[in-house]
């Protein structure tokens, strides 16, 4: 018996007609319900200020018309540009506004991807509305940060693809082309999505593509979506004050371009070869997808991969050659919660496939669900956003509250004129930047990023913009050249220097010549054989420090936050001037029991807020006690109380455990014990 012959279900047959068929006004009506609800919720939830990692580098980048740090992401500061002369609300409002366009943007490409594949809008609206709500897309879809704007180009490209991928079209295919430059000329990690669903299309559409001899036209208009980065040498030729390296010459452009200084393969140029390891950092991954799908659209992901969309092997393809590159490349520690909360803003682009499964599921259910289909699908669709809504809005609203401002501005406040910040740190260095270039504050106060001083471009950019100052030979920060010491000896009678404290992490050999006094939330750094006047180094701290508390509001950030990180430089800096008193009280008898007072109250104040797991707070604030006892008996008991506190929860390899634990001993006698207590 001769066989039935087989209809072809090869993934490559070509289509010459779009399918399936979705009429316009559902697509438009669809759409504009995308947009308005993302508007609104994104609105409701806009960042008008400087937020951590990148955002102040960014802001400040934008308004200077400078080159942001490696690859310079040319086009998002085009286009921030034009964004900041909008007027409306603060210039953090203006930038965190691209954002928000991008991102709404995004959510509609994803929409009119699911829907033209499966004419569901229930399933389009699902796909569109838990990515747009999913909280790390939302989180940066808020914020003046550059990934949004790539989530817009590489939602764009899944668009672009399908339609091409679907029938193909001289204009559809070149769109694609240029779409692929522009992407590239804002995010590099779009290239991980490029390359496959690229090579997908090619394969696919090969011979018309060669028939109609297309492919120099499309290398063109590649090419004409990377004209963006024309800005970068253009804008570096000005040398502006907000710019990082030197692009005038075809070195330091290929060098920016290729993120040569933090490493071309790498996400951080500091990180240890040890924490290169695919696994966990796939881990991480799946860590994310619960909160992307409201757990129950996970289910959905299987029955969304029997749905026939064209062109999905490539689609699966993009998504586990990103996961690839991306978790075996990646060389940030896959077990610190702050690297991990660093690391999973690159999610967001795999997401996006997540979400467009999830969609596909959907309409894969409906064909079983019966008469009631329309009606159940959408029922589902509006409790699964709805439910991505509630649980993250709170946390949202949260984020707008403004902390990274004020506390640049306590820093810069305190200042002399025309003193010399030293800054390490995205954080910092940004929101002092976001304080003096978008509102204007203490502009006298010249801020140096250590982290730019190692680099060979670094003494091109000091010459100009810090003139009065000078650079120890030969000229770059870092083993084989100068060292923190040779910049203080060379212009410490030029201005006062401060630093925020890490700013010269790995270089301590300036403090056998320097000392660094607690100033508030920096340190005032003075030869050691001088000390600040007393009265006014502790007004300072004393006003600055429960002022910064007071901010806080008894708030706790979770340990993946930038807040947590200011808040452990807050506890850092008290913490040090509360021992800083309590050393000026054996050495100034004079002023002994006012700094001692002053010590206790601080060391008090920090317990107050972080609790009693400090150990090291516990064994200062016994010493200080056990001085303050020379003035005050009643002192002694408290001296008793909290080195036991101390000897409780404190390390075992302390040296001076012994120590303590006999003064505790001869402190508990009837008679009070003479021991000398300077050693603590």
């Amino acid at each position: 018996m001769a066989k039935r012959p087989q209809p072809a279900l090869k993934e490559h047959a070509t289509q010459e007609t779009d399918a399936p068929l979705v009429t316009r006004k559902p697509k438009i009506i669809g759409a504009i319900s995308v947009v308005a609800i993302a508007l609104a919720i994104y609105g409701l939830t806009l960042v008008h200020s400087v937020s951590g990692g990148d955002s102040g580098e960014l802001i400040v980048v934008l308004l200077s018309g400078g080159v942001a740090h490696p690859p310079g992401y040319p086009l998002y500061t085009m286009l921030g540009r034009i964004f900041t002369e909008i007027p409306l609300g603060s210039v953090g409002t203006r930038v965190s506004l691209l954002s928000v366009v991008a991102g709404t943007g995004a959510s509609v490409f994803l929409f009119l991807t699911v829907l033209e594949s499966t004419s569901a809008l229930s399933a389009a609206a699902l796909a569109a509305g838990l990515f747009a709500f999913s909280p790390l897309v939302w989180t940066y879809a808020v914020s003046a940060e550059v990934f949004a704007l790539n989530n817009l180009f590489c939602a764009g490209l899944i668009y672009l693809f399908s339609r091409a991928y679907r029938k193909f079209d001289r204009r559809r295919m070149l769109v694609y082309a240029l779409w692929c430059g522009l992407g590239l000329s804002h995010h590099h990690t779009m290239v991980l999505f490029v390359i496959p669903l690229s090579a997908g299309l090619y394969i696919h559409h090969r011979s018309r593509i060669r028939k109609d001899n297309l492919e120099f036209r499309l290398i063109l208009m590649f090419a004409a979506g990377l004209l963006p980065y024309l800005y970068l040498p253009l804008a570096s030729a000005q040398n502006p004050l907000r710019a990082w390296g030197d692009q005038t010459t075809v070195a330091g452009f290929l060098r920016h371009l290729l993120r040569s200084e933090y490493g071309t393969f790498q996400l951080a140029s500091d990180s240890s070869p040890d924490n290169n390891s695919f696994l966990p950092h796939l881990g991480l991954f799946i860590k994310t997808l619960p909160s992307v799908s409201v757990f129950v659209g996970l289910l959905l992901i299987p029955a969304g991969w029997r749905q026939r969309m064209p062109g999905r092997l490539y689609l699966f393809a993009a998504g586990a050659f990103y996961l690839l590159v991306m978790c075996g490349l990646s060389n940030m520690s896959a077990s610190n919660v702050f690297a991990e909360a660093v690391q999973a803003r690159f999610w967001q682009q795999p997401h996006l496939l997540v979400c467009l499964w999830i969609g596909l599921g959907l309409s894969a259910l409906a064909s079983v669900l019966g008469r009631n289909r329309v009606w159940m699908c959408a029922m589902i669709a509006v409790g699964l956003i709805g439910a991505q809504i509630v649980l993250h809005f709170q946390e949202r609203r949260r984020d707008q509250e403004p902390r990274l401002e004020p506390y640049a501005g306590l820093i810069l406040e305190q200042l002399p004129s025309d003193s010399v910040l030293l800054v390490r740190g995205d954080h910092t260095s940004g929101a002092l930047g976001y304080q003096q270039d978008a509102l204007g504050t203490r502009r006298d106060v010249r801020i140096i990023n250590t982290a730019m001083l190692f680099f060979d471009w670094a003494p091109r950019w000091f010459r100009k913009h810090h003139s009065n100052l000078e650079l120890p030979p030969p000229g770059v920060y870092r083993a084989g050249g100068y060292q923190l010491q040779n910049l203080l000896d060379l212009n410490r009678e030029k201005a006062m220097f401060f630093s925020i404290l890490g700013a010269h992490s790995g270089d301590e050999g300036w403090k056998n010549s320097y000392r660094g006094w607690v100033w508030g939330l920096s340190e005032l750094i003075l030869d050691k054989t001088k000390e600040p006047d007393f009265t006014t180094w502790s007004q300072v701290n004393e006003s600055v420090f429960p002022r910064y508390e007071a901010m806080l509001q008894s708030q706790t950030f979770g340990l993946d936050t930038w807040e947590a990180q200011i808040q452990q430089e807050y506890f850092k800096a008290r913490h040090n001037y509360a021992a800083q008193l309590l050393d000026y009280a054996i050495t100034h008898p004079v002023a002994a029991e006012n700094a001692l007072r002053l010590s206790i109250r601080n060391l008090e104040a920090i317990e107050h807020i972080y609790g009693t797991q400090q150990a090291v707070l516990y064994r200062n604030l016994g010493a200080a006690y056990f001085q303050l006892r020379k003035f005050d008996p009643a002192a002694q008991t408290r001296a008793v109380s909290a080195w036991k506190h101390y000897l409780a929860i404190g390390p075992r390899d302390d040296s001076q455990i012994a120590s303590i634990a006999e003064l505790i001993r001869q402190m508990e006698k009837p008679e009070p014990s003479g021991s000398d207590p300077s050693r603590f």
